[in-house]
């Protein structure tokens, strides 16, 4: 079903990083009194939110990466097969979560049962991104709303790669066309659209038009894998190390530039094309910073890093709603953001290796062996599809 190709580590890294901006955006209201921080900090820690743009980039990329030849022609059991992968590394983190949302908000719920249970039904079947109404998106664990998007890229997803083979789109100049074109297209969306009522939810929540950005890497991914096909391995470590130094300067040469770009841009589709070129130099993994990266501490970071996205803002929550339940929150800000922090990655490491890892194995395995509903003999079977091989590495929303 896939290409089983080897893990782009660096990559796998990169999504413990976009998780850690997001975390610095959340903990932001904390710290940004704080006079003793150089405003360069101040700004990355505003504009953290970029990290969800990354993933959904990334998401396109690492799909496309893995899938590129399942779907060439769509055949029914294998477009099932990909669908129950994808609900087994989502839901039993989403609903986990879910249910500590519940026990933070039990108060709220308690006061107004009936306000709670449009937003808790669209929560559970991940769809509370398509309501245009903050107190359904933004209900429960909060992040959660870029799920509902994934959730939307997925289903999509075997129909866009099986059009852009059909089209042609696929070729390495096409793709790269393709690349550049969505980025205008989105970009003159947001600009005509600024000023819309909803244009929070429009630009930024909204699953189709953050679709632009999962296209971008899925037509990135045919990219990378042309050039590889036409025996395109990659500079050499001299020259690898100098784009990989260069793609993250432009980076923060984006950064720093930002207060002078419109909020809803900066939100959406300003750090597309910088993001996309981390991501293209990166997949070599040829040059110094890439091995760096690719050690076995950020790995495991980088795997964790889904669980951590999903819970951070749940302490951070819980730390506002009873701040003297804890010490916690008695602390200075800055020392209160290090505890919330420590706490979430402790709480993301050992969720990832005892609870979403195994139940991500029998979901799975549930969904594509239905006549084995106790998931006893699924477990035990290995994979016939690739006999002895692993399973392929992960998406970019921090799942794998």
């Amino acid at each position: 079903m896939t290409d089983h190709r080897p893990e782009l580590r660096p990559l796998t890294a990169f999504r413990f990083f976009a998780a850690l901006a997001v975390f610095f955006r959340h903990v932001y209201p904390w710290l940004k009194e704080s006079t003793d921080m150089p405003s360069f900090v101040h700004r990355f820690m505003n504009d953290g939110f970029c990290g969800v743009t990354f993933f959904f980039v990334l998401s396109g990329f690492i799909l496309t990466y893995n899938y590129r030849l399942a779907f060439v022609r769509l055949s029914g059991p294998v477009v099932w097969k990909f669908y129950a992968a994808r609900a087994a590394r989502i839901w039993p983190v989403h609903l986990l979560t879910f249910g500590l949302a519940v026990v933070v908000l039990h108060r709220e719920i308690m006061a107004a049962p009936v306000q709670f249970i449009g937003p808790a039904i669209a929560n559970l079947t991940l769809t509370q991104s398509f309501f245009p109404v903050e107190t359904i998106f933004f209900s429960f664990n909060s992040v959660s709303w870029s799920l509902s998007d994934e959730i939307f890229f997925y289903a999509l997803f075997p129909l866009v790669l099986w059009a852009m083979h059909a089209a042609g789109c696929d070729r390495p100049r096409k793709a790269s066309f393709l690349v550049i074109g969505l980025w205008l297209i989105a970009m003159a969306c947001v600009i005509i659209g600024r000023n819309h009522p909803l244009g929070f939810w429009m630009w930024y929540v909204n699953p189709a038009f953050r679709m632009l950005d999962f296209l971008t890497g899925v037509a990135l991914g045919h990219v990378f894998l042309g050039l590889k096909d036409k025996g395109i391995i990659g500079p050499s470590l001299k020259w690898a190390s100098f784009f990989e130094v260069t793609s993250l300067v432009l980076v923060a040469a984006a950064l720093t530039a930002s207060p002078s770009v419109p909020y809803l841009l900066r939100r959406s589709v300003y750090y597309t094309p910088f993001f996309a070129m981390v991501i293209l130099v990166f997949a070599y993994q040829r040059g110094v910073i890439s091995r760096l990266l690719s050690g076995k501490l950020l790995r495991l970071l980088g795997e964790a890093s889904f669980s951590f996205y999903m819970f951070h803002y749940l302490f951070i929550r819980m730390i506002d709603r009873y701040p003297h339940a804890t010490r916690i929150g008695d602390l200075d800000p800055l020392l209160r953001s290090i505890a919330v922090f420590a706490v979430s990655l402790m709480a993301s490491i050992a969720c990832y290796r005892w609870f979403e890892v195994p139940a991500r194995t029998r979901v799975r395995d549930w969904l594509i062996n239905p006549c084995l509903r106790g998931g006893l003999r699924a477990i035990r079977q290995r994979r016939t599809d690739f006999p002895g091989r692993p399973l392929p590495p992960g998406d970019g929303l921090l799942i794998r």
